[in-house]
This record gives structure tokens, C-alpha cells and sequence, in this order.
């Protein structure tokens, strides 16, 4: 009886190769499209990175931001702050002034001792809290003719008995404004306000204009 090995089914060693057969390397333009978006993904990780980097440096340079007064258009001295003349908004610590109203201070109703332009950080030396605003009632001071000069304007207040002159600044009006012949509201420091309040009470307050420069004629 032979001893020859018991035949193996047909195409039974050929079923491996017929299932590596199978796997074959996917269309060139489907493996061009994996690159790309692999690329791409590799781009935009770079990209996060390197912007991140650069927010954690300038944080590092200006060492953070505080919130702070913006002055949102320029006004002059005298001028009552509102809502619409400052605004708040974050500024690198490292080039705030100082003195710079923070933003839980709120200025809305101040009065400005000092003109003041669009941009710039609102300190407290640019407020009243160095003058102090004082009504000029025409029975107990002698106001020049005519309606109240602009808010701003700056004046000058004698004081008859003691000879003493004061530089003053006309203020915003309060309310609706101050009609021609009304009190006049003038910002006056405040080391002399309790000398002007004096001449007041006493009746002898006069009050000057203070001339604008003529411009030089060519």
C-alpha cells in the first residue's frame, strides 16, 4: 500500500496568494489626495503653535493688560464727562500712565480740568478732582454782558477787596445748558475754590474774559 501524503483539495496552497492578491495599493490620485490633507493638517498645527508662541511672548513683553478709561473724542477743559466721551478698554500695563482711571472708577460725570484727545488714557490729574466747579450767580458776581462763554474758555476771577486774580476755565452746563444772563459754571482749583466761594458770599467776585490770540497777518 502506498505511503504517498494524502493529496490536499485543489487550490487549497493558492487561497493565500489569491487574498494578498487582493490588497492592492490604492489609486494614485486617492494616495495624492491623503498627502495633501496630511500636509495640510501638519500646516495648520505649525501655524496654532507659532501663533501661540507669539501671543505668549508680546503677553511676556507687555506683561498683561488692565482695564482702563479710553477718551473716545476730544474735549476740553471744563467739559462734564458723559457716557459717550470715554469708553473702557484693555491696555498693556507696560505703557499705561500713570494715574490711569481704572475701569471699575467710573468718570461719567466729571468734570475735565485739562483738554483731553481722542485715544488717550483718562488719568485722574485730567479730572476735576484737582478744581472744583462753582456757579457765578450774576446778583453775587459781575459777569461780563452776554450769554456764558463756551465750555473750555478760559477766564479770569478778581477778587476786589483782596487783589487776587484766578485762572479759571469755564465748565459745561448743567442740564439742558445755561440761557444768556444765567449762572455761570466755572472750574476753579481747588487750593483756591474756598477764596473764590469767600468773594462770592462777600459780593465782590468780578469775573474776565480772557482774549483769544489774534493770529499773525502776513
Amino acid at each position: 500500500m502506498s505511503s504517498a501524503p494524502f493529496p490536499s483539495a485543489p487550490g487549497a496552497r493558492r487561497a493565500p496568494f489569491r487574498e494578498l492578491a487582493r490588497w492592492r495599493l490604492p489609486p494614485i490620485g486617492t494616495r495624492t489626495a491623503w498627502a495633501a490633507t496630511v500636509a495640510l493638517v501638519v500646516i495648520t498645527l505649525a501655524a496654532t503653535v507659532h501663533v501661540q508662541r507669539r501671543a505668549e511672548r508680546a503677553r511676556q513683553q507687555w506683561g498683561g493688560t488692565a482695564p482702563v478709561w479710553v477718551v473716545a473724542g476730544s474735549r476740553p477743559a471744563g467739559h462734564a464727562l458723559t457716557g459717550a466721551d470715554v469708553r473702557a478698554a484693555r491696555v498693556p500695563i507696560a505703557v499705561l500712565p500713570s494715574g490711569a482711571v481704572p475701569a471699575e472708577h467710573d468718570p461719567v460725570g466729571e468734570t475735565l480740568g485739562a483738554d483731553v484727545v481722542a485715544g488717550e488714557v483718562l488719568v485722574t490729574a485730567r479730572l476735576a478732582g484737582v478744581l472744583t466747579v462753582l456757579e457765578l450767580d450774576p446778583t453775587s458776581a459781575m459777569l461780563p454782558g452776554g450769554p456764558p462763554p463756551p465750555p473750555g474758555r478760559p477766564i479770569v476771577l478778581l477778587l476786589a477787596d483782596a487783589g487776587a486774580v484766578i485762572d479759571a476755565t469755564m465748565a459745561a452746563p448743567a442740564g439742558d445748558g445755561m440761557p444768556g444772563g444765567g449762572p455761570w459754571r466755572v472750574a476753579v482749583p481747588q487750593r483756591d475754590a474756598a477764596q473764590v466761594a469767600a468773594g462770592l458770599a462777600r459780593g465782590t467776585l468780578v469775573v474776565g474774559l480772557v482774549s483769544a490770540p489774534t493770529p499773525p497777518t502776513g
